[in-house]
């Protein structure tokens, strides 16, 4: 029998708890599935936790939360072949986005008990965290950092738009090593994005469509934006594919690693949570995460509503 490990984040995006477990009750009752349910804390060292659970016989494992709590329990799951199950209820649901995961709880937990696929992921390991989306430094993680949650659950996405506006002010850049599978690269940049999802958080739009979460490679940009028209022109040219064109955009890709140090440390943040600051160092995990989705051609799997 199947048995599933059901991580809950009570925090995440707008969604209640009652309504997630009363979701995974009845779909996995009716299925006959085992489950347990785990709600976080934000103390506890989630890997260690998944791999206890694993150890205890648990085959499955659901991330119920955002895109950060999706990439804590595939910490614990890296290249152990036990599938992930995502029930996308967070801010951005930029992970279930990128593998058309529906954007409803009712949806995503009927997914996992009815007919579904599987897709080989690659993670990128960040110090002592793994990252599903991507890695940066700089504006983006700076921004995160002054989202707090009961803003997020307030007004949504719009919490990291009001967030950004506010960290524009006095924008600047400032020196920057990059090294990408061993070559080093001095840049000046407002930001440095390690990407391995090309999804968006804030809308459905991608910021290149040959980032993918599949190619064993992650693309690296750094925007050397001085003002707030040059940062919403690398993000326009990021958007519509021009990026390698643009003088504001500097972009590598690597296969390997790359390792990131500023001249003043900045702040890091990894799937959408600020976990610490530069310097960093970033490694490719290709395939190494085995998720639930939907089959080719699943019309209703790309609903929202």
């Amino acid at each position: 029998m199947t048995k599933a490990f059901v991580v809950i984040n009570p925090i995440a995006g707008q969604s209640k708890p009652e309504i997630i477990k009363d979701t995974v009750q009845r779909h996995f009752g009716d299925a006959g599935l085992y489950y347990e349910i785990y709600e976080t804390t934000g103390q506890e060292r989630m890997p260690e936790l998944v791999r206890g659970a694993m150890d205890r016989g648990f085959d499955l494992f659901v991330a119920a939360g955002g895109d950060g709590t999706v990439s804590e329990v595939a910490g614990g799951l890296v290249e152990s072949g036990k599938p992930l199950g995502i029930i996308p209820v967070g801010t951005g649901n930029a992970v279930a986005r990128d593998l058309e995961i529906p954007l409803n709880v009712e949806k995503s937990v009927r997914l996992l008990v009815g007919e579904h696929s599987f897709k080989g992921v690659d993670t990128l390991q960040v110090d002592g965290f793994f990252s599903v989306l991507s890695v940066s430094v700089g504006l983006s993680a700076q921004m995160m950092s002054a989202t707090d949650s009961p803003m997020k659950r307030q007004v949504g996405r719009l919490a990291y738009i009001w967030a950004g506006l506010e960290q524009l002010i006095g924008l600047r850049t400032q020196s920057v090593t990059v090294v990408v599978d061993g070559r080093r690269n001095r840049v000046r940049a407002t930001e440095v994005m390690v990407l391995n999802s090309g999804a968006i958080a804030l809308a459905d739009m991608r910021w290149a469509e040959d980032v993918r979460l599949d190619d064993g490679k992650m693309e690296i940009y750094a925007l050397r934006a001085r003002s707030l028209f040059d940062l919403l022109g690398s993000l326009w040219n990021l958007l519509f594919m021009r990026s390698r064109s643009d003088p504001r955009t500097w972009r590598q890709s690597a296969e390997d690693s790359v390792i990131i140090r500023a001249s003043t440390p900045l702040p890091l943040q990894v799937d959408g949570d600020v976990v610490g600051e530069t310097p960093v160092e970033i490694r490719m995990l290709p395939r190494s995460l085995k998720v639930i989705v939907p089959k080719a051609g699943d019309a209703e799997s790309k609903e929202d509503g």
